[in-house]
């Protein structure tokens, strides 16, 4: 019955969506282990992977302002 804490990197102005819940759709296919949502158990793995998506937003956009954001997710190990 215990619980792991599982970090995923992200932008600022996506958090909100993926609280709403995770659009495996939305995910792009072409990563590491193919299409899906990633988590990590190490936080600043995950502040690093946001700030480096927010770098490269806002480098292809320098209008769109990107600031990097950590969601941790509780979730039970069954």
């Amino acid at each position: 019955d215990q619980e792991i804490a599982l970090y995923h990197g992200t932008l600022d102005a996506h958090v909100a969506s993926i609280l709403q819940g995770v659009a495996l759709r939305r995910c792009q296919h072409l990563r590491d282990f193919g299409r899906g949502f990633y988590t990590t158990t190490n936080r600043l793995q995950a502040h690093n992977w946001a700030t480096a998506l927010a770098l490269r937003t806002n480098a292809a956009s320098p209008q769109a302002a990107a600031s990097p954001a950590v969601i941790e997710f509780q979730v039970d190990r069954d």
